[in-house]
């Protein structure tokens, strides 16, 4: 899943860089249209698809690129990703197109790139009324990541794959897996009827 678009996730398999360069430029000229591809929309994304390379790749495409990153990805700087850090603590470097890497501390080790967003910290109210301290860049990346990780809980309640599969076949799975959870939330939408049952929805398409 590569993140979230209109309340509904969007699924993109891809199994190299390349490939996912050429994925996330067909899918903005998709869904934004000729006149609107390239103007600075924000994209955010997990560590499996980051790198310093595609965020470079994107940026000279006019597109920002904030999420988290592999320590052990090509380009990342060595003295960011390396450096020990205590409970709050954040290091930084800055390439020569601005794209920041930062590596903060919070509970564990987080490294974030991002091309949007500098390492500048902000204060963070949680539900619970405690204020605290993190970087723009992940209270952004949490703000518009907190879908994916629901579609994923979504998923976890009723898998379809299996391991006897062929690859294809879980592929062709988990796409009408994340097709059924975006319905479900569209229908919850839409409908007005929030107190649905996912379980329930599912049977319903499935007897119609």
């Amino acid at each position: 899943v590569l993140g979230v678009f209109g309340g509904v996730c969007v699924c993109v398999c891809v199994c190299c860089r390349n490939l996912m360069q050429v994925t996330l430029s067909r899918f903005v000229k998709t869904h934004f249209g000729d006149s609107r591809v390239f103007v600075f929309h924000s994209v955010y994304m997990d560590n499996f698809y980051n790198s310093v390379d595609l965020t470079e790749y994107l940026l000279d495409k006019n597109t920002y690129v904030t999420g988290t990153l592999r320590g052990n990805r090509k380009g990342n700087p060595s003295d960011v990703v390396n450096k020990k850090l205590k409970k709050g603590e954040l290091t930084s470097a800055y390439n020569n197109k601005g794209i920041c890497v930062m590596k903060w501390h919070d509970k564990r080790d987080v490294v974030i790139i991002s091309s949007e967003f500098s390492d500048a910290m902000h204060e963070y109210r949680a539900r619970s009324g405690k204020i605290s301290v993190k970087p723009e860049s992940v209270l952004k990346y949490n703000e518009f990541m907190g879908g994916v990780d629901r579609s994923d809980q979504l998923m976890s309640y009723y898998p379809c794959e299996r391991k006897t599969l062929r690859w294809y076949a879980k592929v062709a799975l988990h796409m009408f897996h994340v097709i059924m959870n975006n319905a479900y939330i569209l229908y919850k939408q839409q409908s007005g009827k929030g107190n649905v049952r996912l379980i329930d929805f599912r049977d319903s398409v499935i007897n119609k």
